[in-house]
């Protein structure tokens, strides 16, 4: 990178650079001098120390079994809390955005709770990302818990009935998730809770769970793929 002169890069030409893999290990060498330690569990331990209480706490949790990280602020805690009273909540997850390094290692997802902004054509609010490599009830529950934990840590009891409705693209693992830390019971029962609202053996005044609603594109992607076989 010495050797090429700053009118080239400026110029955006890349002719002269180095491969992708040679910038990549550049960049990553970059990175390691601004760590407060060698190791990177360490460093991020270290870094989520230095960030606590300030506007940058974002950083909340660093997982060593399974790998993964969790991050959400008291902004963003507070975004959650005002819109889920009134509007919907998502929670997605995607395995597309991280590559795996070889073919042995485990695929990441990164999952990610979003409310919708209140300016119309505006972009949705992401209040709270995990990203980990382990996909199951266990740590996706945990990773909503701790989230709520938080919610209500700042804001109280008040907090624990909400939000008003969560919609997923109908994963059995976000459903089961959504039912035990939200809605505070298990996904059988809370299905059963439904039905009998929406037969009318259940009066809608003092019925005060959360709505676990299944997102329309993905049934209709599901109703496609069944017809064609």
């Amino acid at each position: 990178m010495q050797k090429i002169t700053p009118k080239v890069i400026d110029s955006g030409c890349r002719d002269d650079a180095p491969t992708k893999n040679v910038l990549k290990n550049i960049s990553w060498s970059e990175r390691t001098k601004t760590r407060s330690h060698p190791d990177e569990l360490p460093s991020l331990k270290a870094l989520i120390d230095k960030q606590r209480g300030t506007d940058s706490d974002v950083l909340q949790k660093v997982m060593m079994h399974p790998k993964g990280v969790m991050l959400w602020s008291n902004k963003t805690l507070s975004v959650f809390y005002k819109r889920c009273k009134y509007d919907i909540v998502y929670l997605d997850a995607t395995g597309s955005v991280i590559k795996k390094n070889t073919a042995e290692s485990p695929p990441y997802y990164i999952y990610e709770l979003v409310v919708r902004n209140p300016s119309k054509g505006q972009s949705p609010l992401p209040v709270a990302t995990y990203v980990t490599c382990d996909h199951t009830t266990a740590s996706v529950t945990y990773f909503l818990q701790a989230f709520q934990t938080d919610v209500i840590r700042m804001y109280g009891n008040v907090a624990i009935k909400r939000p008003v409705m969560i919609i997923c693209d109908g994963s059995l693992v976000l459903m089961h998730s959504i039912s035990t830390a939200f809605c505070r019971t298990g996904l059988e029962d809370l299905l059963q809770k439904y039905f009998l609202l929406i037969t009318g053996q259940h009066p809608t005044e003092t019925f005060d769970l959360p709505i676990l609603h299944r997102c329309l594109s993905h049934i209709m992607k599901n109703a496609k793929a069944l017809c064609k076989k």
